[in-house]
Protein backbone atom coordinates (compact mmCIF):
# COMPACT_ATOMS: atom_id res chain seq x y z
CA UNK A 1 0.00 0.00 0.00
CA UNK A 2 2.76 2.63 0.91
CA UNK A 3 4.43 1.73 -2.75
CA UNK A 4 1.64 2.97 -4.50
CA UNK A 5 0.98 6.10 -2.38
CA UNK A 6 5.02 6.69 -2.97
CA UNK A 7 3.79 6.25 -6.61
CA UNK A 8 1.04 8.37 -6.38
CA UNK A 9 2.51 10.99 -4.62
CA UNK A 10 5.57 10.91 -7.01
CA UNK A 11 2.95 11.04 -10.03
CA UNK A 12 1.42 14.09 -8.32
CA UNK A 13 4.57 16.29 -8.19
CA UNK A 14 5.81 15.70 -11.47
CA UNK A 15 2.53 17.10 -12.80
CA UNK A 16 3.05 20.06 -10.32
CA UNK A 17 5.98 20.78 -11.56
CA UNK A 18 5.64 20.73 -15.21
CA UNK A 19 2.22 22.82 -14.07
CA UNK A 20 4.81 25.25 -12.64
CA UNK A 21 7.36 25.54 -15.13
CA UNK A 22 8.35 28.90 -16.46
CA UNK A 23 6.15 31.78 -17.51
CA UNK A 24 5.66 31.64 -21.02
CA UNK A 25 7.37 34.37 -22.53
CA UNK A 26 5.14 37.52 -23.72
CA UNK A 27 3.76 37.31 -27.71
CA UNK A 28 6.14 39.49 -30.18
CA UNK A 29 4.14 41.01 -32.09
CA UNK A 30 6.78 43.58 -33.55
CA UNK A 31 9.41 41.54 -34.86
CA UNK A 32 11.46 41.84 -31.47
CA UNK A 33 11.29 46.12 -32.02
CA UNK A 34 10.91 47.30 -28.60
CA UNK A 35 11.09 51.04 -27.98
CA UNK A 36 12.05 53.83 -25.33
CA UNK A 37 11.98 57.19 -26.21
CA UNK A 38 12.44 60.18 -23.89
CA UNK A 39 11.37 64.22 -25.96
CA UNK A 40 12.45 66.96 -24.46
CA UNK A 41 11.37 70.75 -26.28
CA UNK A 42 13.91 72.98 -27.49
CA UNK A 43 12.78 75.41 -25.15
CA UNK A 44 12.66 72.80 -22.11
CA UNK A 45 9.03 73.72 -21.86
CA UNK A 46 7.63 69.94 -22.68
CA UNK A 47 8.56 66.60 -22.12
CA UNK A 48 7.28 63.15 -23.40
CA UNK A 49 8.13 59.38 -22.64
CA UNK A 50 7.07 56.53 -24.91
CA UNK A 51 7.28 53.06 -24.37
CA UNK A 52 6.67 50.38 -26.94
CA UNK A 53 6.61 46.48 -25.97
CA UNK A 54 7.80 43.63 -28.04
CA UNK A 55 3.95 42.50 -27.18
CA UNK A 56 2.90 45.69 -29.05
CA UNK A 57 1.44 47.70 -25.82
CA UNK A 58 2.21 51.17 -25.77
CA UNK A 59 2.40 53.51 -23.01
CA UNK A 60 3.18 57.46 -22.78
CA UNK A 61 3.30 60.17 -19.92
CA UNK A 62 4.08 63.81 -20.58
CA UNK A 63 5.46 66.70 -17.82
CA UNK A 64 7.31 65.33 -14.93
CA UNK A 65 6.14 62.18 -15.30
CA UNK A 66 8.19 62.06 -18.60
CA UNK A 67 11.19 63.76 -17.40
CA UNK A 68 11.65 60.56 -14.36
CA UNK A 69 10.99 58.29 -17.48
CA UNK A 70 7.27 57.38 -15.89
CA UNK A 71 4.04 56.21 -17.81
CA UNK A 72 0.80 57.37 -17.00
CA UNK A 73 -1.53 56.20 -20.21
CA UNK A 74 -1.20 52.33 -21.57
CA UNK A 75 -3.24 51.06 -24.82
CA UNK A 76 -2.97 47.72 -27.24
CA UNK A 77 -1.74 49.00 -31.01
CA UNK A 78 -3.59 47.51 -33.80
CA UNK A 79 -1.33 45.41 -35.77
CA UNK A 80 -1.14 48.22 -39.12
CA UNK A 81 0.14 50.49 -36.25
CA UNK A 82 2.35 47.59 -35.30
CA UNK A 83 3.98 47.69 -38.90
CA UNK A 84 4.07 51.33 -39.50
CA UNK A 85 5.28 51.33 -35.28
CA UNK A 86 8.71 48.72 -36.53
CA UNK A 87 9.36 50.89 -40.14
CA UNK A 88 10.05 54.23 -38.43
CA UNK A 89 11.76 52.89 -35.38
CA UNK A 90 14.22 50.84 -38.24
CA UNK A 91 14.24 54.08 -40.13
CA UNK A 92 15.61 56.07 -36.99
CA UNK A 93 17.77 53.55 -35.90
CA UNK A 94 19.68 53.12 -39.52
CA UNK A 95 19.81 57.15 -39.83
CA UNK A 96 21.93 57.27 -36.18
CA UNK A 97 24.00 54.15 -37.18
CA UNK A 98 24.61 56.79 -40.49
CA UNK A 99 24.97 60.00 -39.09
CA UNK A 100 27.29 58.32 -36.01
CA UNK A 101 25.53 61.26 -33.49
CA UNK A 102 25.42 63.97 -35.48
CA UNK A 103 22.94 66.30 -34.33
CA UNK A 104 22.07 70.30 -34.71
CA UNK A 105 23.25 72.93 -31.96
CA UNK A 106 22.53 73.79 -29.14
CA UNK A 107 18.77 75.21 -28.67
CA UNK A 108 17.01 72.07 -30.09
CA UNK A 109 15.22 69.54 -29.39
CA UNK A 110 16.84 66.53 -27.40
CA UNK A 111 16.43 62.60 -27.67
CA UNK A 112 17.26 59.94 -25.28
CA UNK A 113 16.09 57.18 -27.05
CA UNK A 114 16.93 53.16 -26.48
CA UNK A 115 16.28 50.39 -29.07
CA UNK A 116 16.39 46.57 -29.15
CA UNK A 117 15.91 44.46 -31.62
CA UNK A 118 16.20 41.13 -30.68
CA UNK A 119 19.44 40.84 -28.08
CA UNK A 120 20.67 43.93 -29.97
CA UNK A 121 20.12 47.33 -27.82
CA UNK A 122 20.99 50.85 -29.65
CA UNK A 123 20.85 53.46 -27.12
CA UNK A 124 21.78 57.44 -28.46
CA UNK A 125 20.58 60.70 -27.05
CA UNK A 126 21.09 63.73 -29.79
CA UNK A 127 19.94 67.17 -29.93
CA UNK A 128 18.41 68.49 -33.31
CA UNK A 129 16.14 66.22 -34.80
CA UNK A 130 15.73 64.68 -38.53
CA UNK A 131 13.09 63.58 -41.29
CA UNK A 132 12.83 59.83 -39.44
CA UNK A 133 13.45 61.15 -36.04
CA UNK A 134 10.33 63.76 -36.67
CA UNK A 135 8.19 61.28 -38.28
CA UNK A 136 8.77 58.60 -35.33
CA UNK A 137 7.71 61.55 -33.15
CA UNK A 138 4.30 62.74 -34.62
CA UNK A 139 3.48 59.47 -34.89
CA UNK A 140 4.13 58.09 -30.90
CA UNK A 141 2.06 61.96 -30.21
CA UNK A 142 -1.06 60.51 -32.23
CA UNK A 143 -0.66 57.46 -30.05
CA UNK A 144 -0.54 59.50 -26.87
CA UNK A 145 -3.59 61.62 -28.07
CA UNK A 146 -5.70 58.77 -27.92
CA UNK A 147 -6.10 59.08 -24.26
CA UNK A 148 -8.44 62.71 -24.98
CA UNK A 149 -10.02 60.32 -27.30
CA UNK A 150 -11.29 57.63 -25.15
CA UNK A 151 -12.46 60.18 -22.34
CA UNK A 152 -14.78 62.20 -24.96
CA UNK A 153 -15.90 59.09 -26.36
CA UNK A 154 -16.95 57.88 -22.75
CA UNK A 155 -19.01 61.17 -22.37
CA UNK A 156 -22.60 60.82 -22.58
CA UNK A 157 -24.14 61.48 -25.82
CA UNK A 158 -27.30 64.38 -24.65
CA UNK A 159 -30.46 63.11 -25.61
CA UNK A 160 -33.87 64.83 -26.13
CA UNK A 161 -34.66 67.41 -23.83
CA UNK A 162 -37.61 67.46 -21.56
CA UNK A 163 -40.86 69.17 -22.78
CA UNK A 164 -39.58 69.10 -26.56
Amino acid sequence: MSVIRGLLTAAAACVLLAACGSAPEAIDRTDGVALELLWVSADKGQAMYFEVDRDGDFSSGGGVSARLKQTDYSTALADGEISEFVRLTRAVVEAQRAAAGAGSAEGDDEFDCMVREGDERTRFRRVGSDRDMDALLAFLRTLSLRRFRDVIDAQPVAGERFGS
